[in-house]
């Protein structure tokens, strides 16, 4: 028979040889850290200050160690709320946010803002979008509709959509890109 192990559940720091802390916290400590490690190695890890870190003082600088084990009734992220105001890890460690479990207080440069809006607009436009339920010739199908009268209720129906995409739509809040 297997051996089947709980994967280990808390909050966890990778530290760099200068002191500075990421804290973070998963269901699969293990698992998190497998993730780190790699998107670091290959140089694409999401958060730039580890990164930067990384790759300038190299992975062998870097330890990483479980800070707290908690069991499945306890809350992961003010434990790791905890951790981050302890060691300071949002000063002047490399969390990016403040705040465990949300981007609130995260301060992006203009930089990060203009690349983020671009590549959601490259992400989500149209068809391409992985979600959407219309082609193009839907959306002409659906203005002519509109223009010819008939209520939004109506070509919702045929469409299989709600009454605030057509509306979206007609006004052009949506699908801006099609003529």
């Amino acid at each position: 028979m297997a051996k089947t192990t709980i994967p280990e559940r808390g909050v966890y720091a990778i530290t760099a040889s200068d002191g500075r802390s990421y804290v973070g916290s998963s269901t699969n400590i293990a698992s998190r850290w497998s993730c780190h490690r790699s998107s670091l190695r290959l140089g694409k890890h999401y958060n730039s200050r580890l990164q930067s870190a990384w790759t300038a003082l190299g992975a062998d600088a870097f330890c990483f160690e479980i800070l707290e084990r908690l069991p499945e009734h306890e809350d992961l992220i003010v434990a790791e709320q905890k951790h981050i105001d302890a060691l300071n890890a949002h000063g002047e460690g490399f969390n990016i946010c403040p705040s465990a479990g949300t981007n609130i207080g995260c301060v992006r440069t203009e930089e990060t803002r203009q690349r983020m809006g671009a590549a959601r607009v490259g992400l989500l436009a149209g068809e391409r979008n992985w979600s959407a339920r219309l082609v193009e010739n839907d959306v002409r199908e659906i203005r002519r509709m509109a223009n010819e009268g008939i209520l939004h209720r109506e070509i919702a129906a045929l469409f299989s959509v709600t009454e605030k995409n057509v509306s979206h739509i007609v006004r052009r809040r949506r699908w801006k890109h099609v003529a």
